[in-house]
């Protein structure tokens, strides 16, 4: 049974000072909680790639009376822990643990953002941690490829890079210059979060999260960066020693403010998502090119993204770009089913069932839609829209968005060989990407 969309006594927002924002989302939690502090700026932000990064983990290295060790204990004994993280357009702490602990565990959080231990010890504790990551992220060709898709998306721009920035980046940057991001964060526009049974209990700790921050900022910061346009139409080769491939394929899909994008969404949810639907099936099942198919459909204001990630054989390489072709094109020349469309259809509304990981994710997407300039109330009334769809306008969003309806990025992971197979077989111009640029 399809269940029913989220109810707006569930979810409500109210104005804080400075044109910040609390967003609360109440919902079966079991006593748990969740206060998350986002703010409007991240990585787009960087006049030195990785700044932002740098500034949201050396958080993470304690405080002045706390090391990094005490830090911890503190958070350990209380059941609570905390997730620091700086994207392309945002940055967010997020703090959880059963209620009764969320205050003193915020506490904590808010000490480590006024006294931080970012001295040089930290600082070059960071750096090689991340250097250590950035290796371990390429030794494979699925996390090679993964890490070069975005340069090959978005070349030259601060998002285009991994967010931690590169070996060639950091060794830029300064321990004054990841303060200066610091305070450029904290500046930002900010949004708090507070998930649980009943969120208004937690509202007093999280409007004193925002007191503390504003106290840091009393700037005010840039709005968050607006989705570039994708630059479709190349391949980017990756030479790897190793007998299994990586490969990303990357499509348009319209942004989230486009009249198409539901019917892309739940067009999207038939055609990839699940063991069933068409695309895993011809790849995984009937062609046997790859055990792992994830296909994600990532939205942005002004343009999305619907991305493929397969890791066949690497003599195998070549065939995925026409089995993905043949596939789409079978796909749009046959009808739908009402009952592949239903259990698709039931697959995305299922979000919105009840339990603890819904209340945090409807939570995170109320965030994120106000970030996207979607109201609160889309969240309720998506679903209603999604229901209404007709397989009609299903397959009118098919025409103009999909792996056949327009120019594709990809990035392929391989031996040589295989990498001249995949540029034969693509179509598509390709270049030779140097692993070095991304690590």
């Amino acid at each position: 049974m399809t269940p029913s969309p989220t109810s707006s006594a569930d979810l409500t927002t109210q104005p804080l000072a400075d044109g910040d924002e609390l967003v609360l989302s109440s919902g079966p939690a079991f006593g748990a909680a969740t206060v998350v502090l986002t703010l409007g700026d991240g990585a787009a932000g960087d006049d030195h790639a990785g700044a932002s990064s740098l500034a949201m983990q050396l958080l993470d290295r304690g405080t002045g009376s706390h090391d990094r060790r005490a830090f911890y204990d503190a958070l350990e004994l209380l059941g609570a822990s905390v997730h620091l993280r700086a994207g392309r357009g945002t940055s967010s702490i997020e703090v959880r643990g059963l209620e009764a602990v969320l205050p003193e565990a915020v506490d904590l959080v808010i000490e480590a953002m006024r006294d931080p231990a970012d001295d040089e010890d930290e600082w070059d504790a960071v750096l090689d941690e991340l250097a250590d990551d950035a290796e371990r992220a390429i030794e494979d060709p699925s996390g090679a490829v993964g890490q070069a898709l975005a340069p090959c998306l978005w070349p030259g721009r601060a998002w285009g890079r991994p967010v931690d920035g590169t070996q060639a980046t950091r060794a830029e940057l300064e321990l004054d210059d990841v303060r200066a991001a610091r305070a450029r964060l904290f500046g930002a526009q900010a949004r708090i979060g507070v998930s649980g049974d009943d969120a208004t209990r937690l509202t007093e700790v999280a409007l004193r999260w925002h007191d503390a921050l504003r106290s840091l900022s009393p700037a005010r910061g840039v709005e968050p960066p607006k989705t570039p346009s994708a630059r479709f139409g190349a391949l980017a080769t990756i030479e790897m020693d190793d007998p299994q491939a990586g490969m990303s394929i990357a499509w348009s899909a319209p942004g989230v403010h486009d009249d198409a994008w539901p019917a892309v969404a739940l067009h999207h949810a038939v055609y990839a998502g699940g063991f069933t639907s068409p695309l895993v099936r011809r790849i995984r099942a009937e062609a046997g090119l790859s055990y792992d198919v994830i296909s994600d459909l990532i939205g942005g204001r002004e343009a999305s993204l619907q991305v493929l990630e397969i890791s066949p054989e690497a003599t195998e390489v070549g065939r995925v770009f026409d089995e993905v072709a043949a596939c789409w094109a079978a796909f749009v020349d046959r009808a739908l089913t009402p009952d592949e469309v239903e259990t698709a259809r039931e697959r995305l509304l299922g979000s919105h069932a009840i339990g603890l990981e819904t209340v945090r994710q409807r939570l995170r997407a109320a965030i994120n839609q106000r970030w996207l300039g979607r109201p609160v109330e889309a969240l309720t009334t998506l679903p209603e829209r999604i229901r209404a769809l007709t397989i009609a306008e299903l397959e009118a969003a098919a025409t103009r968005w999909g792996p056949g309806a327009g120019p594709c990025t990809a990035v392929v992971a391989a031996p040589g060989d295989a990498l001249a197979d995949a540029a034969r077989a693509s179509g598509l111009d390709a270049h030779a990407f140097d692993l070095d640029t991304i690590v």
